[in-house]
């Protein structure tokens, strides 16, 4: 304001000077003065008066909002009410529908009340049905097993027969026949007729190829038992050699024998010309010895020849003699061992 003062006086200093006296040019200078600060004042008051309005009406705006603000949610709601979609207005009608009265509401109800026990009485219905059904399907059943335990009982002799043809298809499946057609008792049938003819040519025929032949005086097989091949099994009776084929029970004394002496002591076929029993693949322990063919040839076929011994010794002096066959590379069976077996202390 003062910076203003100043610059007005500076330019009445400018005006060109006239001859005017002294009191002239005071009372014109008050006047602009006055002129001045009366337009500064004018500025001032509207500038006021402004102010004044913006201020009113920013006051009016807040409230405006603030009235939307907080009573948008009544509106909002009245106007979901208007519509039928109040969020708590889950059973109200639709729009152009009438609402429904205490009574109408109650007849709806029992409406639905008596359609859900009409689905109840139907369901229950379905479920009798299922069980009759499934009551004379096991009544059928019980009838259908009835009828074969009758039939059953009716043929006993059915049974027999069947039993009967079990056992002999298990004698034939012990008795498996070789390439030839000969089953393993009619090999072990043979092999005794040549033992006790002592024809070791047509032994030597029986013997495995590649296992050869093993002789042991009892079951229980020892670990240095001897073997003969195929080929020196033909001319074995022919040597003069003595061999221990193991050692005597009760003594403990080895048994030194040639293999013709070994025959005489050991092996005297007689007995099994006509034996008491035949056993294949049966094996029987008889003695005290353990018996351990099946441990040592256990994929061999076991023909035993069974001599029940006599009534003067009351059967101590029973016997037999063990066959052990084996199948070669070409299936056909094989001797690989005469095992002998006694009575022992």
């Amino acid at each position: 304001m003062d910076r203003k003062k100043d610059r007005l006086e500076e330019k009445l200093r400018q005006f060109p000077k006239h001859e005017m006296d002294k009191d002239k040019q005071d009372s014109i200078h008050d006047t602009l003065m006055k002129t001045r600060v009366s337009r500064s004042k004018s500025v001032f008051r509207k500038k006021k008066w402004v102010a004044g309005f913006a201020s009113v009406a920013a006051l009016l705006l807040f409230s405006v909002l603030g009235l939307s603000f907080f009573f948008g949610d009544d509106v909002n709601t009245v106007n979901d009410d208007r519509d039928g979609k109040h969020p708590n207005a889950l059973n109200a009608p639709e729009k152009g529908e009438s609402h429904f009265t205490a009574k109408e509401e109650k007849e709806q109800t029992e409406h639905h009340q008596a359609t859900t026990s009409h689905a109840t009485d139907d369901n229950s219905d379905d479920e009798v049905d299922d069980n009759d059904s499934d009551q004379a399907s096991s009544e059928e059943t019980d009838g259908t097993d009835e009828n074969e335990s009758e039939t059953e009982s009716a043929d006993p002799d059915s049974d027999e027969t069947d039993d009967q043809a079990d056992e002999t298809n298990q004698d034939k499946d012990e008795s498996e026949p070789d390439d030839d057609g000969e089953d393993v008792q009619t090999v072990a049938d043979k092999t005794i007729d040549a033992l006790n003819a002592r024809d070791m040519e047509t032994i030597a025929e029986y013997v495995h190829p590649d296992k050869g032949l093993l002789f042991s005086p009892y079951v229980n097989i020892m670990d240095d038992a001897i073997v003969f091949s195929k080929d020196d099994v033909s001319g074995m009776l022919t040597l003069d050699e003595a061999f221990v084929w193991g050692e005597y029970d009760g003594k403990g004394t080895p048994i030194e024998l040639t293999p013709e002496e070994y025959f005489d002591e050991f092996l005297n076929m007689e007995p099994y010309l006509q034996p008491d029993d035949i056993l294949i693949d049966d094996i029987q322990d008889r003695g005290n010895t353990l018996n351990n063919i099946r441990d040592v040839f256990p994929e061999g076929h076991i023909v035993e020849y069974y001599n029940e011994g006599s009534e003067e010794y009351e059967g101590i002096d029973w016997s037999s003699v063990n066959l052990v066959y084996e199948e070669d590379s070409s299936g056909d069976l094989k001797l690989v061992a005469i095992v002998c077996d006694m009575w022992t202390v």
